[in-house]
């Protein structure tokens, strides 16, 4: 065996109860890291598969202006664009089903029969699109398979392997149900729904060739709006390309926002671990050093020196990795179980946060194995053995404040470096190490500020002889400094964590606002209709809104100049009551100038395509109807991402705004006085807080025949509960963190209590009592944790303002305040100071069990 791997054995051996509390420290280092990258990897990837269910996972898509089927050669060329990494063609149509085996209802003795409305898909990249859940079965794989939903299911009491036929002239199309859809139930007037082979379909339809729109995933790092802008001009009107509703919603930018936030989260706990193993394996480095010096006297080389502790220190660090990573994806795990009802996805284990893990515990234990054997190496035996804790200098304490200042301020220059992509990776790369390092250095002139501020009080408190604790604290400010930087990485993970969660989603539900329900029929709502409706008892608020086609009269703005006059959707509504219920955005004008003007008759506010097609504020457009031409002005650009979500969750895109790129808002008396239509397709409605959906839905359908009432309050709940969920499931990481963090600091505590064992030992021996070197650690314990905090919740509110910035320059989210929830953090900072207490109570009580003469011995030998 080599010296230098017998030496480390040796060392390692030596001192099993120091090797333990190290490779204890290294352990929970390690699965910190692990459990962070898993449990932020995970919640990313429901939220994706959430915001997926009710929006898709498409960035952009192409349609018929007209709402009409179109040449499925589109799909090629969409195809074929080099920032498209998936094209999915759809075919949507009404077909019959019946079952094969000419199953009849017992009660009428007809036969099972259903006509859903059915969705053709590409089978082999559907789930790239869409995520849904299914009830029982799978997903349908073949062109003869097909997937049902509950209201299928029951219409034809049909299930997985039962075989049913599509009715249409020829021979009918047999397709074996695979699976049942979960789907939420939303009334007696919802269409059932189907899911199949999009060719399969069109051979049923007799749609051969056609789609119906094209969905589109791009590669990671294309802007979706960009695309649309660069490409829009090679779609030929009437088809349109346009972002979809993932994107105009405003849930692309979180989706993003997040994948910034685990990179972020995962390479912050990486360095905070670090330093815990660092800090742990530097404490006690006098006393090493004179265990090395005698082993200099006896032969040993330098060389033989330096490697025995890099060994010592890669064991140690390899033991923490074999330990912490199972360790750490145990712990993520649990959270996923104990959340399985909000996670509906497998545990991710992220390779980056692996990586990390094993990559920084092994590397964390060469550092601090070097500190030691470089001094040892550098100075004679006998001078080695002598050795004895130094005063600081107050040049060196001016240095190290000045030094983490400078790194502190690395990270905030870097914000000016320009392109926001090269800054994300400075960031990443530079600023974010710097700054953490900073901060762990500014934990020495933090020590030396709350033992200035609290070491009188706590001493009165703990009964200490007057000027003891500050003495103390004073004598070694870099160990208690250094030590407190470690321990601010609870805090720090704790704070930044869970502010980006809240400064992310902060305002955001604001934007999404819409009414608590939509009445509505295919042929309009008369004013006597809309009337009734609005005098139902739980009804607080109500805006009609109509509907009616006009023509750009004086320019082409949609469609082909010289072979088209391209119409427009124009949309009535009470400017105030619609704005009052629903949160828009202004992409241009602001409501306090339009709204006199609206009221005015003379004015229109226009959709978002408009812009892109260079009309913008105070230009005029002459709209028509049959014989009537008036000129408007428009005063305002709008989009409304709350209705997209209404529109494409309930399927409403045909019947209300189905050209909601191409719309014009007019008040609905100028609607009237000009082209004198005064009904309405709908009416948005905000509903008594005890009136449930079910009640509503009868009220309006026993008011209006034929009418239809549809619920915003379920997909206001299901967005909710999204957004709860991943802050809960946040909250939960980060005080996971703070416990993990804690416990691993605990052991580094205990390292440093055991290697001045001799120093405790000598004040014993003068007549200190048990109960004041008790009281003397605890003392220490306490005021190492309030500089943590201090420290800490400096560190953790920097870096979510930082952060912050990314999400606004990266993923669009703009922010005006970070949301810190300082009630949490005052919590973690509870759970600090008494974690950090109870990891010196072993220690205590070890020590207050043994003699003076033992203790000075034991600290003098190792």
């Amino acid at each position: 065996m080599l010296p230098s791997w017998r030496l480390a054995r040796n060392n390692l051996a030596g001192r099993p109860g120091r090797t333990a509390l190290m490779v204890g420290a290294l352990a929970l280092a390690a699965s910190l890291v692990t459990a962070v990258s898993c449990t932020i990897g995970t919640v990313q990837h429901a939220f994706e598969f959430r915001v997926a269910q009710i929006l898709g996972a498409t960035d952009a898509r192409i349609f018929h202006q007209g709402n009409n089927r179109f040449d499925d050669a589109m799909l090629d060329r969409a195809r074929a664009w080099p920032e498209v990494a998936a094209a999915a063609g759809h075919l949507s149509s009404s077909i019959t089903l019946v079952r094969a085996d000419g199953a009849r209802d017992p009660a009428t003795n007809d036969r099972l029969r259903c006509s859903p409305n059915a969705h053709g898909v590409d089978l082999d990249v559907t789930r790239e699109f869409r995520e849904f859940e299914l009830e029982s079965g799978r997903e349908p794989a073949a062109p003869n398979e097909i997937l049902i939903d509950p209201l299928t299911a029951d219409a034809l009491r049909a299930g997985p392997g039962d075989v049913l036929q599509i009715e249409r002239f020829g021979d009918p199309i047999e397709l074996v149900v695979t699976g049942v859809e979960k789907r939420m139930r939303l009334g007696t007037l919802q269409r059932p729904r189907v899911r199949m082979d999009r060719r399969t379909l069109a051979d049923a339809a007799n749609q051969r060739g056609e789609l119906s729109y094209i969905l589109i995933k791009l590669r990671d790092g294309v802007r979706p709006e960009t695309f649309c802008a660069e490409h829009g001009a090679e779609v030929e009107p009437p088809l349109i390309l346009e972002p979809a509703e993932l994107v105009k919603t405003g849930f692309y930018e979180r989706l993003q926002a997040g994948k910034l936030g685990f990179v972020v989260a995962t390479v912050l706990a990486f360095l905070c671990a670090s330093f815990i193993v660092v800090t742990g394996l530097t404490s006690g480095v006098t006393e090493k050093q004179r265990q090395l010096a005698i082993i200099r006297c006896i032969g040993g080389t330098r060389g033989h020196l330096f490697r025995s502790e890099l060994l010592a220190g890669g064991a140690l660090g390899i033991a923490g990795v074999v330990i912490g990573v199972p360790l750490g994806i145990g712990l993520a795990g649990l959270l996923a179980w104990w959340f399985r009802a909000f996670l509906p996805v497998p545990l991710a284990i992220p390779g980056l946060g692996i990586a990390l893990t094993a990559s920084g515990s092994i590397l964390s234990g060469l550092l601090g194995a070097v500190f030691p054997a470089m001094l040892a190496a550098r100075v004679s035996p006998l001078q080695a053995m002598t050795a004895t804790a130094r005063p600081a200098s107050p040049a060196g304490l001016v240095a190290a404040t000045i030094v983490g200042l400078a790194l502190v301020a690395i990270e905030l220059l870097l914000l000016l470096s320009g392109d926001p992509q090269t800054v994300f990776w400075l960031y990443v790369t530079i600023g974010l190490p710097a700054s953490t390092i900073g901060y762990f250095i500014l934990g020495v002139p933090a020590v030396l500020i709350v033992t200035v501020l609290f070491a009188s009080p706590v001493s009165a408190a703990l009964r200490l002889p007057g000027g003891m604790l500050r003495r103390t604290m004073f004598a070694t400010p870099f160990r208690h400094g250094l030590t407190a930087g470690a321990l601010m990485v609870g805090i720090t993970i704790l704070t930044s964590t869970w502010t980006n969660a809240n400064t992310i989603v902060s305002g955001y539900l604001d934007k999404i606002k819409f009414a608590d329900g939509f009445a509505y029929r295919t042929n309009g709502l008369t004013q006597d209709e809309q009337k009734a409706i609005a005098a139902l008892p739980f009804v607080t608020a109500s805006a009609p809104i109509g509907y009616m086609p006009l023509r750009i009269m004086n320019r082409t703005v949609f469609g082909i100049e010289g072979l088209s006059t391209p119409g427009v959707i124009c949309v009535g509504f009470d400017p105030e009551r619609f704005f009052a219920m629903n949160a828009v955005h202004w992409a241009a004008g602001d409501p306090a100038t339009a709204l006199p003007r609206l009221k005015s008759g003379d004015a229109i506010v226009v959709a978002e395509e408009f812009l892109a097609r260079g009309i913008g504020l105070g230009d005029r457009l002459v709209l028509g109807a049959g014989r009537v031409e008036h000129e408007f002005e428009v005063v305002g650009v709008v989009d409304s991402g709350g209705l997209d979500i209404v529109t494409q969750s309930f399927g409403l895109r045909s019947a209300y705004l189905q050209h909601a790129r191409s719309c014009v808002f007019m008040d609905f008396g100028a609607v009237e006085r000009v082209y004198d239509n005064h009904d309405a397709l709908l009416m948005q409605l905000n509903l008594a807080d005890d009136v449930d959906d079910a009640t509503a839905s009868q009220a309006v359908e026993a008011v209006i025949p034929g009418g239809i009432f549809r619920s915003g309050r379920f997909i206001r709940q299901r967005i909710d509960n999204i957004v709860s969920t991943a802050l809960t499931v946040n909250a939960t990481i980060a005080f996971a963190a703070l416990l993990l963090a804690c416990l691993g600091v605990g052991n580094v505590i205990m390292a440093n209590i055991h290697s001045r064992r001799f120093e405790f030992g000598v004040l014993r021996a003068v007549g200190a009592t048990r109960t004041t070197v008790a009281a003397l650690i605890l003392a220490e314990a306490l005021l190492l944790a309030l500089a943590a905090i201090l420290v800490g919740t400096t560190h953790g509110i920097q870096q979510a303002w930082v952060t912050a910035i990314q999400y606004r320059d990266l993923a669009g989210i703009p922010f005006d305040h970070l949301a810190v929830p300082y009630g949490s953090v005052a919590i973690g900072w509870l759970v600090l100071i008494g974690m950090t207490l109870a990891s010196a109570l072993p220690a205590v009580r070890s020590l207050i069990a043994r003699v003076p003469r033992a203790l000075v011995a034991s600290g003098r030998n190792g």
